[in-house]
């Protein structure tokens, strides 16, 4: 798992780490494929945690980890108690169907994660249909 810091280790295997509360939340409703979920026992101290971690249960195998466990795996410096272990989603942009006028973002050599969320948020807010990222 902490392989998937490396952005090669990601890439030849498929797979990607994303960690907080909201992120993972997203993911779910999204719908996508969670290999696994790591959460530490402060997060179910919340309704709201509670709830994800029963989400996460539901979806893939749950492992619940102490907190010293879980800033170990994480790559933030205060973690927020949940991470994940997640399928790369990939599509090719002729399954896309659209009807009518459609914009696609299309991001090339995006290295910084944050700016990439940043991206793919505003192109969402902007109506874009599909969002294609290039390697790089």
């Amino acid at each position: 798992m902490r392989g998937l810091k490396r952005r090669k280790v990601r890439e030849a295997e498929g797979l990607f780490l994303a960690e907080g509360v909201r992120v993972v939340e997203e993911l779910l409703d999204a719908g996508v494929a969670l290999r696994f979920a790591v959460v530490s026992s402060p997060l179910e101290d919340s309704e709201r945690g509670r709830a994800l971690a029963d989400a996460l249960a539901g979806r893939c195998p749950l492992h619940r980890v102490g907190p010293a466990e879980l800033a170990e795996l994480a790559g933030t410096e205060t973690p927020q108690g949940v991470l994940v272990v997640a399928a790369i989603p990939r599509a090719e942009l002729n399954s896309l169907e659209v009807h009518g006028r459609a914009t696609v973002l299309v991001l090339d050599a995006v290295q910084d994660p944050g700016n990439f969320g940043t991206l793919v948020r505003s192109a969402e807010a902007l109506g874009v249909v599909a969002v294609a990222a290039l390697p790089g």
